[in-house]
């Protein structure tokens, strides 16, 4: 189902925990960043949260480098991370950081995590909206990427959010060939009962429906997913989440 709050969801938990719950949200167009942008500014206001927002797309870095305070991209991309609390981008911006396209190479070269470091350390939740546009040179990037952020943050919480109206079966097949225990959430497919406008109410009294602990995830826009929310280890038998604190893959779908 689209429009009916899936976005809000993935954003529930730094809804609820402010700055304390950095997150990194990814959209498939700049046009849904911007839109996002707008949203989220007035979500939050009511919510009473005041985290510092950004988007972020190649305009963005245009602008702060034609500024003259950078003498290079990444340099411009790494103050904009160290600065937000939450920033909205495009899968592209992703891939660049991972795969070292902002840091400089050779003798007075940067260090290879310049970027990658700061960002799996500074961000909680990374979140992927309408992960069915992805083919499969998007999904081996996504998924090598997740393996990185999983070495790199052993013992530490990280979420990951996959969301779509349209899922494709490639992602979770991937994911789970990867090592990943993957939790399919699927709340529109038993007929419920609940309006969006009432499972967003619910989402306000607290049931949290996107990914906790290390999680990845793909969530519909019902916020009914506390009591399907568990997982397990990468490679594990699901555990109860208050049990467990390890790297886990749900996948939570939206009927159309």
């Amino acid at each position: 189902m689209t429009g009916d709050g899936k976005s809000l969801a993935g954003q529930l938990p730094s809804l609820v925990q402010g700055w304390r719950h950095k997150l990194f949200a990814m959209y498939p167009t700049n046009e849904l960043i911007r839109d996002q942008l707008r949203q989220t500014q007035q979500t939050w206001a009511l919510w009473g949260q005041k985290p510092v927002v950004a988007a972020l797309d190649s305009d963005v870095l245009d602008r702060r480098m034609a500024g003259g305070d950078f003498a290079q991209r990444g340099q411009a991309l790494q103050a904009l991370l160290n600065n937000h609390d939450v920033v909205l981008t495009n899968p592209d911006i992703f891939y660049y950081v991972m795969h070292l396209f902002y840091v400089r190479t050779g003798k007075v070269g940067d260090a290879p995590d310049r970027l990658l470091g700061p960002l799996v350390q500074a961000f909680q939740q990374f979140t992927f909206d309408e992960f069915h546009i992805f083919d499969a040179p998007q999904i081996v990037g996504v998924v090598n990427a997740l393996l990185l952020i999983d070495e790199m943050t052993r013992g530490q919480r990280r979420q990951f959010l996959f969301q779509s109206a349209t899922p494709r079966p490639l992602l979770q097949e991937s994911l789970q060939r990867a090592g990943f225990a993957v939790e399919v959430i699927d709340h529109l497919g038993a007929g419920s009962p609940l309006s969006p406008e009432r499972r967003i109410a619910g989402m306000a009294a607290g049931e949290q429906c996107a990914p906790r602990d290390g999680q990845v995830g793909v969530t519909d826009s019902t916020p009914q997913c506390r009591a399907r929310c568990h997982g397990g280890r990468r490679g594990r038998a699901p555990t109860d989440l208050r049990k467990s604190a390890g790297r886990r893959i749900l996948f939570g779908l939206s009927r159309i």
